[in-house]
């Protein structure tokens, strides 16, 4: 009875914003999972979700912004080699009557809950325990664990720019 106590706790303690990043997250991992024109922009629709969230947490919330921020862009530094990496050896590009397509695969979705499970985690961790915010030692890990899983995403991103730069020369 007490996990079902804890699971009508997380239902509904959670906020609708991150029901709907949840969805729209899982949404946009279902679409990758089949071939699809590259659209470079949109790319950066789910990093721009977890670096707003995270770093509006940190400017707002947390005691130590400015050391919590330089750790969080060293960490997502660290993530962009990582996810550029694991881009690198996931992730297909070919060329269909002059478009840049994308094979489908299911990193994206898992990629995308990893991500929200982390921000997701460490949010609700700064709401129940009131005083982590004030803890230089949280700010710290918060900044490396939200810093270095947006980095993946923009790695994936640069592996994407450079898959389409060398599909451009091949076809010249």
């Amino acid at each position: 009875m007490k996990i079902l106590g804890i699971a009508g706790e997380f239902i509904t303690g959670t906020p609708l914003y991150a029901w709907v990043i949840l969805v729209f997250l899982i949404y946009q991992g279902l679409k990758h999972k089949k071939d699809r024109k590259v659209v470079l922009i949109k790319s950066f629709l789910a990093p721009a979700v977890f670096i707003v969230w995270g770093l509006t947490k940190v400017f707002i919330y947390f005691a130590y912004p400015a050391q919590t921020a330089g750790i969080y862009i060293v960490f997502a530094m660290a993530g962009m080699v990582v996810g550029f990496l694991l881009c690198s050896k996931r992730q297909k590009f070919y060329i269909i009557d002059s478009t840049i397509m994308k094979k489908g695969n299911s990193f994206s979705l898992i990629v995308n809950i990893i991500n929200y499970l982390i921000q997701y985690g460490l949010n609700a961790y700064t709401a129940i325990m009131n005083n982590v915010a004030a803890d230089l030692q949280f700010n710290i890990v918060y900044g490396a664990t939200a810093g270095f899983s947006v980095g993946i995403f923009i790695g994936g991103i640069m592996n994407t720019i450079k898959s389409i730069k060398l599909l451009q020369k091949e076809k010249k």
